[in-house]
């Protein structure tokens, strides 16, 4: 590839007719729409945790296990997961889905619970906020120690 103003590939289309003419394409899925009590526990939440991963853990401790069923780790991370707490992640993934999730959405681990993801992904339709997932990387607990 050459420098930025001039870019071009030098063998580009040279392996095209190894590629069959049908390309795969993946399938739509609609994603189910938020409840309305979770559209209600995100709002709260905005409002009571705006500044959760700036106080101490204790913080409002009951206030946010109610609402977001919050593990009170070290250093909180609710305002970047849309106020779902990653640790309910069974594998404590906060940047995207594990790979098996169930069709339904739920937890493969858990399948009385539904994917941390899914709900993120859910919030995010809603309120037309996708920014949220596609900029934000949080690191995890053990980046957060060192």
């Amino acid at each position: 590839m050459a420098p930025y103003p001039y870019r071009f590939y030098m063998f580009e289309g040279l392996l095209n007719s190894c590629y069959p003419e049908e390309t795969l394409r993946m399938r739509e899925a609609p994603l189910e729409m938020c409840s309305r009590s979770e559209r209600f526990r995100y709002r709260l939440s905005r409002c009571l945790f705006r500044h959760a991963d700036e106080l101490p853990p204790s913080e409002k401790l009951l206030t946010k296990k109610m609402l977001a069923s919050c593990k009170s780790c070290e250093r909180c991370r609710l305002p970047q997961t849309m106020f779902v707490c990653p640790e309910e992640c069974p594998k404590g993934l906060a940047n995207g889905p594990c790979g098996e999730p169930l069709p339904s959405g739920k937890c493969p681990f858990m399948p009385e619970k539904d994917c941390i993801y899914a709900l993120r992904m859910r919030l995010a339709q809603t309120y037309n906020n996708y920014s949220s997932l596609e900029e934000t990387i949080i690191p995890s607990l053990d980046e957060r120690k060192r």
